[in-house]
């Protein structure tokens, strides 16, 4: 009984360790946030040419523009697919349904960068945290969930 006692405190110690998050009153309940490593792409040029750079793989993505006034670039729009090849299809100029999009297609240069993602879970965190960083002008959903810790470049 001791050294089953001694082996579970040890685990316990060891854990506690790699831990950010954790709830004092319930030390059992050790939970390791998460942080993700993503390997964006560069920023590529939203056309067809460019989207076909793209495997159909799961990730997140954003829009983004180039702003001559300032000579900035701006993320616009924020999103999750199954499939980004498709998704970034739709975002095509002739083919976006988001009027918001539509007018950033019209009037500026617009780009993309993606990263790979296949848990929906990890998706819907790592869009929430997109949301977050760049606030978009373009908004149609945002996951009911909090962000998980990703880098954005």
């Amino acid at each position: 009984m001791g050294l089953t006692y001694l082996t579970h405190f040890l685990y316990l110690e060891y854990n506690r360790k790699k831990v950010e998050n954790q709830d004092r009153s319930y030390p059992h309940l050790l939970t390791q946030s998460k942080n993700m490593q993503l390997k964006w792409t560069e920023r590529i040029s939203l056309t067809q040419s460019g989207v076909n750079r793209i495997k159909a793989v799961a990730g997140v993505y954003r829009l983004i523009n180039y702003s001559r006034a300032d000579d900035k670039y701006y993320v616009y729009y924020v999103g999750q697919a199954d499939d980004l090849n498709n998704r970034l299809s739709q975002h095509l100029s002739g083919n976006e349904t988001n009027e918001c999009c539509q007018k950033y297609l019209d009037n500026y240069t617009c780009y993309f960068r993606v990263a790979a993602i296949s848990g929906q879970a990890d998706r819907d965190g790592a869009e929430v945290a997109l949301y977050n960083k760049f606030e978009p002008s373009c908004v149609e959903r945002i996951p009911d969930i909090k962000p998980i810790e990703i880098n954005f470049d």
